[in-house]
């Protein structure tokens, strides 16, 4: 949980699940991701929607992922925090918000920075 953050979906190493019961942390799993050669994202879209995947944290997010998980029903959240404790940390204070067209990287500035590929 105290691991840093990817700054991009498709080139993280990584994904951790983490399960939410009650209000606390249930489990956590990492799972490898081992497309990261991938550049439209849609083996890792499919391997998160295989393992049950109903919500998503990221810093950044293309398009085409993006797609493809809000057409699955995926809640997608903007997740600042430098380790992955600190955005679940975030989310089960209700401090997340939802990731929007206009946060959705294409390579080009954002409103908060650089997209981090």
């Amino acid at each position: 949980m105290n691991s840093k953050r990817s700054g991009h979906f498709g080139m993280c190493d990584v994904f951790t699940l983490i399960s939410i019961q009650d209000g606390q942390v249930a489990g956590v799993q990492i799972v490898e991701n081992t497309e990261t050669g991938d550049l439209q994202c849609q083996a890792p879209v499919e391997m998160l929607l295989t393992k049950g995947v109903d919500t998503l944290i990221v810093n950044n997010l293309g398009q085409k992922p993006f797609s493809l998980l809000k057409a699955a029903g995926v809640e997608v959240l903007l997740g600042r925090g430098l380790t992955v404790k600190a955005v679940v940390d975030n989310y089960l204070a209700g401090r997340l918000e939802p990731l929007t067209e206009e946060y959705v990287c294409e390579g080009q500035e954002h409103p908060y920075g650089y997209c981090q590929a």
